[in-house]
């Protein structure tokens, strides 16, 4: 009867220390990274950027993109280092811009920015330039979310490995604060106001800066400007358009 009980006993403990073994064991999760930048309009995923230096002001010779990285898994303790490389693209490291250098998903967080900072050239007012990165597996992170479905009827979907940035100094419409019903956009009629009348380029982005009555109240001041400017004996050559017309019509 003794035997037996210390023979019970010898399995129970066998038994624990087998499920303590297995617990340890039972957490051996897989995580990764994946680019999450979205459209405000709807939170959809988007694999590309597109940047602008119109409406930052000439002084700035810089300019920096912010790309979510996005943790798929648990945050530790320790900060973790990154693999995001450049895989394609017109522009040229270091010429065209510049990367973090040795990127980490810091400790305790769950995601962060990827900044890459961007360099200003006059080839940007004549054509964009384009950037290509990527994540790539490294001893912490693998590949886990790769794409997401943007439309469920159709299954599009957008890659969340790839991010494709492109810049330029052009105009892809007109800014936001630019009432076009009140008088039609130009690029030259933009740069022009902002001079004359000392308005930051970024203020033409935010209607609460620019209402459409103060919209109206600008142009009539431009309007007086040209009109000064035609009694001088050399007036300011930006207020002919490249033709010799006025770019602001007297009234």
């Amino acid at each position: 009867m003794k035997t037996r009980n210390i023979f019970i006993w010898i399995i129970l403990i066998l038994g624990l220390t087998a499920c303590s073994e297995e617990e340890v064991n039972t957490y051996n999760a897989e995580e990764g990274i994946y680019f999450n930048q979205r459209i405000r309009v709807g939170n959809i995923l988007t694999d590309s950027t597109n940047f602008t230096f119109v409406y930052i002001e000439e002084s700035q010779n810089e300019a920096t993109v912010s790309i979510p990285v996005q943790l798929v898994g648990r945050a530790t303790d320790e900060p973790r280092p990154v693999n995001i490389k450049v895989v394609g693209g017109s522009a040229k490291e270091g010429d065209d811009f510049v990367l973090p250098v040795n990127p980490v998903l810091p400790a305790g967080a769950s995601s962060f920015n990827y900044e890459i900072t961007l360099k200003r050239s006059t080839t940007l007012q004549e054509e964009a330039k384009t950037i290509e990165i990527a994540i790539e597996e490294n001893e912490y992170f693998r590949p886990i979310i790769t794409h997401e479905i943007t439309d469920i009827q159709s299954g599009t979907d957008v890659t969340a490995m790839r991010h494709k940035i492109e810049f330029s100094e052009l105009f892809t419409e007109a800014p936001a604060a630019w009432y076009t019903y009140i008088y039609p956009f130009t690029p030259q009629r933009f740069f022009l106001t902002c001079r004359v009348m000392d308005i930051p380029r970024s203020d033409f982005n935010d209607a609460s800066k620019i209402t459409s009555a103060r919209f109206q109240y600008l142009i009539s001041e431009m309007r007086k400007y040209v009109a000064e400017q035609l009694l001088l004996e050399n007036p300011d050559p930006e207020i002919f358009d490249e033709n010799g017309n006025l770019i602001f019509q007297l009234q």
